[in-house]
């Protein structure tokens, strides 16, 4: 260790040297860096913002801040300067709003301003005239947004009351109407008249067949072949079961008769009394079995003609539920027509409530129109900096002096070794 101290205090001069340079580069960089002079303004509003009903703090900042980033108050402070003096950043909205630095303190609610100039008089000229501008605007848009309030406030008044008026509409006319406008109550009036219009639809077809089965029996009936043919279609249905049962007791008393007559004739003369009898009453039998035909035709009329009375019957009591089920089913379509309408209403009156509450909320952010608005007021005035912010000259002469001698015991070092 003690080598090594040695050998670099025999050559101080190359670190006396290092040292040199560094301090001399870093004051011809002082020298031909332009200073920059930074003032700095200090606002805070005159009361504690945040309380009840009150605006946050970091809503309430922002909003300044914005105010006094915005190109209305850029160009007001500058038209308010005089021409010669609009010069660095006070020669365009541009140069003047990249000059500025705006920084929040939510905390202790101050907004700290600061300008950067080449100039320490022009950075505190042009940022006084920044605070007036600012201060200007913002007395006049509270003045303006108290009277938008006091507007909105009304209006909102107004459009409260439209939308009580609609949902009292609204209620009374569900109550009114027992209807809700959903498809759960719309299902079974639609449901209950198709059921009806089936079933009127059926009882017109069964009329029309009926009607053309009257019609075909007259020429139908006259045809003996045909008439069995429909007796035997229709015996199942059971309608001629009277007759056929009058018609077998006819034609066994028939077959009866009949074997007696044979029987008699094998051991009478044919001019027997009981031979005649016998044969009188085979001609009766055969004479009523010949009139059951007619007694068969008689039946299947009255049959259709009950079939058609029966189908007409079902017409007339089906017509007025159906006229009853589609006036229920209208008067329905036109309640929840009339109920949709009205929740549109509402609907739109929430819309326009909401947008004023919006308006009003926005005007609360912004700290304007309220009634008890915050003021902001100057904690700390623009004042010219005596001194440069940047650059700094005892930290970057320090920075010099630490590289110059951290580079030349470097130097000293590696120079030694090599020998």
């Amino acid at each position: 260790m003690g080598g090594i101290a040695g050998r670099l205090a025999g050559r101080w001069w190359v670190v006396a040297t290092a040292v040199a340079i560094a301090l001399v580069a870093a004051l011809a960089f002082l020298l031909l860096t332009p200073p920059i002079y930074t003032a700095t303004c200090i606002l805070s509003p005159d009361r504690r913002v945040g309380g009840t009903n009150d605006v946050a703090p970091d809503e309430f900042l922002d909003a300044q801040r914005a105010l006094i980033l915005s190109k209305p108050v850029l160009a007001s402070a500058i038209a308010s300067l005089e021409g010669g003096q609009r010069t660095g950043p006070a020669a365009s909205e541009q140069a003047l709003q990249d000059a500025l630095h705006v920084n929040l303190s939510v905390g202790e609610q101050l907004l700290i301003v600061r300008l950067d100039s080449s100039d320490a008089p022009s950075a505190a000229r042009t940022l006084s005239a920044l605070t007036e501008a600012y201060l200007k605007a913002a007395g006049e848009r509270n003045s303006t947004a108290l009277s938008t309030r006091d507007q909105l406030t009304r209006l909102r008044d107004e459009r409260a009351a439209q939308r009580a008026a609609a949902e009292k509409a609204l209620t009374d006319f569900r109550a009114s109407a027992n209807v809700s406008g959903t498809d759960t109550d719309q299902a079974p009036a639609a449901a209950r008249l198709d059921q009806l219009n089936s079933a009127l639809t059926a009882a017109q077809l069964e009329l029309t067949n009926a009607n053309a089965a009257v019609a075909a029996a007259a020429t139908l009936l006259a045809d003996p072949q045909k008439l069995h043919q429909i007796i035997e279609a229709n015996r199942a249905r059971g309608i001629f079961a009277g007759l056929d049962q009058q018609r077998n007791q006819l034609q066994s008393q028939l077959d009866q008769a009949q074997a007696l007559h044979a029987r008699q004739k094998e051991t009478m003369y044919p001019q027997h009394p009981k031979v005649l009898q016998t044969q009188k009453q085979i001609d009766q039998l055969q004479a009523k079995l010949g009139e059951m035909d007619a007694r068969y035709a008689d039946l299947y009329r009255v049959d259709l003609e009950q079939q058609r009375l029966a189908a007409q019957r079902k017409i007339d009591e089906l017509k007025p539920l159906v006229e009853q089920q589609s006036k229920l089913a209208g008067d329905y379509l036109g309640k929840s027509a009339h109920l949709a309408a009205l929740e549109a209403e509402l609907k739109r009156s929430d819309a326009t409530l909401v947008e004023v509450d919006n308006k009003l909320r926005d005007l609360a952010v912004s700290g304007d129109g309220a009634a008890n608005a915050p003021t902001v007021r100057i904690v700390q005035p623009a004042h010219a900096p005596s001194r440069p912010s940047s650059p700094d000259r005892a930290r970057v002469l320090t920075i010099a002096l630490i590289v110059g001698l951290i580079g030349g015991l470097a130097l000293a070092s590696i120079g030694k070794a090599k020998r």
